[in-house]
């Protein structure tokens, strides 16, 4: 999630769980605490893909940060607030940190929540990045809390913006599964099992999902939408990959892709750069992260070392009328297929 979500729902947290005297210093506290996990993002990786792969790993981790949290609580001990209340800062210290990683699970850019096993990310997929609908009632719960101060209605928009935004995550996982639901049952219906399925959110909303179907052998990926407003699957899309460009061009970065990304990707020759674009972030044929892993050498595909990450794209007006259009009619095709 983006760090402004983090950093309410930790002042949320922390302010309920210190004392009513403190809550104003405990709403800021909590805000700075949230965020720390996200301080990997200074750490000078080896290129640009440790860096897109390695963020959300060790700071991230239900394995570390437990014991951060007590380290960091440990330190605070000579502050007055925490030496006046200190198992309640303890619970809120863990609190905030704990709900960041799991807040960044449920998008579909994958969190290593069990760093520093060797396991997929987690992506839940269940909300994207940025969603006005979790952020709002956390904005506004923080807000009239911190205009209540120490009276009882402090205490009521503190537990109200919370438990606003965790109703709305719940929607959110809720809708996830009858999209899921759906779109197995009619892959199933015609005969197109083997296949790996995403389902996320559109930007900004859990109204519209984007549906990927990547064929196993890497060859062939579909894009499709659903929108709760229409109550229709558009037509999946056919869009070829070739995985065999990438042939001659093994390296770390590129297992380390494949890894991170859960098969959810493609390769495609732009020029003479052999780019592997993940599938997961974007919508056809706007990718937020790619990177060129190969060139085209005396015809043949040598690594490029380091690998370098291409520019994010623009995106336009008719992005987001397309975008609308996806959420209130998905009027582009009606019905499902595959084929």
């Amino acid at each position: 999630m983006d760090n402004l979500t983090h950093a309410l729902m930790g002042g949320l947290l922390v302010a309920a769980c210190a004392p009513a005297a403190q809550r104003r210093v405990a709403l800021v506290a909590g805000a700075v605490i949230a965020n720390l996990p996200d301080l990997d993002v200074f750490w000078p990786w080896a290129d640009a893909v440790a860096a897109f792969t390695e963020h959300r790993s060790a700071t991230h981790s239900l394995f570390v940060l437990p014991v951060a949290g007590l380290l960091l609580w440990l330190a605070l001990r000579a502050w007055r607030p925490v030496r006046e209340a200190p198992w309640r800062w303890l619970l809120g210290i863990e609190l905030a940190l704990l709900t960041h990683p799991l807040m960044d699970a449920c998008t579909v850019y994958g969190t290593q929540l069990l760093w520093p096993l060797e396991r997929p990310p987690t992506m839940w997929a269940n909300l994207f990045i940025i969603d006005p609908l979790v952020t709002l009632p956390l904005l506004v719960g923080l807000v009239l809390a911190w205009r209540a101060r120490e009276s009882r209605r402090a205490g009521f928009w503190t537990g109200a913006g919370l438990a606003l935004c965790a109703v709305y995550v719940a929607w959110s996982g809720a809708a996830k599964l009858l999209v899921d639901h759906a779109v197995h049952a009619e892959l199933k219906r015609k005969g197109h099992t083997a296949a790996l399925v995403l389902t996320e959110p559109t930007p900004f909303n859990t109204l519209a999902w984007r549906i990927v179907v990547m064929r196993m052998d890497g060859r062939q990926y579909y894009e499709g939408f659903f929108s709760y407003v229409s109550g229709r699957i558009t037509p999946l899309q056919p869009m070829a990959s070739q995985p065999e460009l990438l042939v001659g061009a093994e390296s770390p970065a590129l297992e380390q892709l494949r890894w991170f990304t859960q098969g959810f990707h493609s390769v495609q020759a732009i020029g003479d750069d052999i780019v592997l674009a993940d599938l997961r972030m974007g919508i056809e044929p706007k990718y937020t992260f790619r990177f060129v892993l190969g060139e085209r050498r005396d015809g043949a595909v040598v690594a490029v070392d380091p690998p370098r990450q291409l520019p994010w794209p623009e995106y336009t007006r008719a992005d987001f009328a397309r975008l609308w259009r996806l959420i209130t009619r998905t009027d582009e095709g009606q019905g499902f297929a595959a084929d």
